[in-house]
């Protein structure tokens, strides 16, 4: 039964301050890693927006998310503003989900705190967040879609801008809306002009905000990306089976996956099935098969994301929730689209019971894993690359240069130094810079030999110790490398390849040669 809107008005606010104050705290624990800090160095080292978009070419993201951090980079060199904006954000999606959406008070709880809203998109700082929020909101104004469509047009239009898997559910909105109003929406309208004039507008406006984040997200040249046109049965299989594994994750054997946390039910990997999957989407499709419209968005949004992880890149875990961010938009636009013919019996309260009971039991199983995962990263360090930061200003060796081998490791270091230096010097393409290029000439497989040539060169033309921030050992024997000397380890990190270890490159100076004297 609906509570009371001013009770769910008080019940969302009460739900988003413990949100609020849950996640806060662990964003005030959580060390960030390089994902979440290349998008602070590309923002903070980008001089102009013309040059942020030129870096953007090798991201593969459209530009919403960095061009809401660049001011904030002008304002303070600490990342920790962008996990200020990422909790209003994630708090902000909370608040609507709990007031607006069709959840009683316990399924939008267990939402809250599921392991995507709790810890995928909301501990770990990174554009996802906004593409959740701008899905959400899009779902508040279907509505009142025909009314007022010009809303929902600029909401689709900034959720294409966020990543390019809000552009494709931004495009399965487009698609939904489209069947709705050929089903119903121009009876909705009427035979205004201006009305129909505003949501052509609406419509042309989503589709431009698609073909335009589509056209921001095209790689540079020099890439070379191809889709995987050939039919691989085994790849299409292992796509398919991912409709499965978003839902039912944290029952399987384990959570390496998810950063490293064990767990331990082997026997429910048949969870993570071709026919899981094919049973699970056919028992949508069945549940839904009287409402064309929510119906085909959904199997628009599942089918284009499924679509992408074959053609193009696989993606994690972060990209693959997107499958589940299609399925709120079905279980929310399913009251709200058109349903042109209707059963012809009313639907026994019996199967609108056991849909409402399966989906908390769903909700409750992702919450069980949120909360895990955010002790874990509690109680374990996620990256050392802060620490490694902190040890670097305390011994006054921040001024030195620097030089990495793995840039997507050492990267995040240079975030928490702030500013101080501004670049290092990465062996993998012999270059310097903050954030990462993803282009051809990182591919180089750099040696020790050639890691240690490369820093004696620096050390050469700085005039000055070079400080060497790996994040391995050095394989070299001590007495290969007698200029060098260990400084310290830091290891035990969630994320293996941000454990770090220092060394000092020191050449002697060179003694001068003793002066030739001619013969008298």
């Amino acid at each position: 039964m609906t509570a009371p809107v001013a009770s769910r008005r008080w019940f969302a606010a009460g739900l988003t301050a413990a949100y609020a104050v849950v996640l806060a705290f662990g964003l005030a624990h959580h060390e960030m890693y390089s994902d979440e800090l290349q998008a602070w160095l590309l923002a903070r080292d980008s001089a102009s927006p013309a040059d942020l978009f030129a870096n953007l070419k090798y991201e593969g993201h459209p530009a919403l998310w960095y061009l809401l951090l660049m001011p904030l980079t002008r304002l303070t060199a600490s990342p920790v503003a962008m996990q200020a904006l990422h909790l209003v954000i994630a708090s902000t999606t909370v608040f609507l989900v709990a007031r607006f959406a069709p959840f009683n008070r316990l399924q939008s709880a267990l939402f809250a705190f599921g392991y995507f809203p709790l810890f995928q998109w909301g501990l770990i700082s990174r554009s996802y967040a906004l593409s959740l929020l701008l899905a959400v909101v899009a779902c508040v104004f279907l509505h009142d879609r025909w009314r007022r469509p010009v809303r929902l047009g600029v909401a689709l239009f900034l959720l294409s801008h966020t990543s390019v898997h809000g552009a494709i559910l931004a495009l399965a909105f487009l698609f939904g809306l489209g069947l709705d109003f050929l089903l119903q929406g121009r009876t909705a309208v009427g035979c205004s002009s201006a009305a129909l004039r505003r949501v052509c507008i609406a419509f042309l406006l989503a589709l431009f905000g698609f073909l335009l984040s589509a056209a921001q997200m095209l790689p540079a040249p020099e890439l070379g990306v191809a889709p995987t046109l050939h039919f691989d049965p085994e790849l299409a299989a292992d796509r398919l089976r991912l409709f499965a594994t978003v839902f039912f994750f944290p029952l399987g054997r384990d959570f390496a996956l998810v950063n490293n946390v064990p767990f331990g039910f082997p026997d429910l990997d048949a969870l993570y099935s071709v026919p899981m999957s094919c049973a699970l989407l056919a028992a949508i499709v069945w549940r839904c098969r009287h409402r064309p419209a929510p119906l085909g968005m959904y199997l628009c949004g599942v089918f284009g994301l499924l679509a992408f992880f074959y053609l193009l890149h696989a993606g994690g875990f972060n990209h693959h929730g997107f499958l589940l961010i299609a399925f709120l938009m079905l279980l929310w636009s399913g009251s709200a689209l058109s349903s042109p013919s209707p059963p012809r019996k009313m639907p026994s309260p019996l199967p609108r019971r056991a849909t409402s009971v399966l989906l908390s039991i769903f909700l409750a199983v992702h919450a069980f894993g949120g909360v895990r995962v955010l002790m874990v990263d509690l109680l374990r360090p996620f990256s050392l690359a802060k620490r490694t930061a902190e040890y670097l200003r305390t011994e006054r060796l921040d001024s030195l240069p620097m030089i990495g081998q793995e840039d997507y490791a050492t990267s995040p270091v240079l975030a928490f130094l702030e500013g101080k230096p501004s670049s290092m010097h990465y062996a993998r393409g012999d270059r310097a810079g903050s954030f990462i290029r993803w282009d051809p000439a990182r591919w180089e497989d750099v040696t020790d030999s050639k890691l240690l040539s490369r820093t004696a060169a620096l050390a050469a033309r700085k005039g000055a110790p070079v400080v060497l921030v790996l994040n391995r050992p050095l394989q070299l024997p001590s007495e290969r490398r007698p200029e060098v000397r260990p400084l310290v380890s830091f290891t035990g990190a969630l994320k293996h390849s941000e454990n770090f270890h220092l060394y000092l490159y020191d050449a002697p100076a060179p003694v001068p040669a003793a002066p030739v004297l001619g013969n008298r």
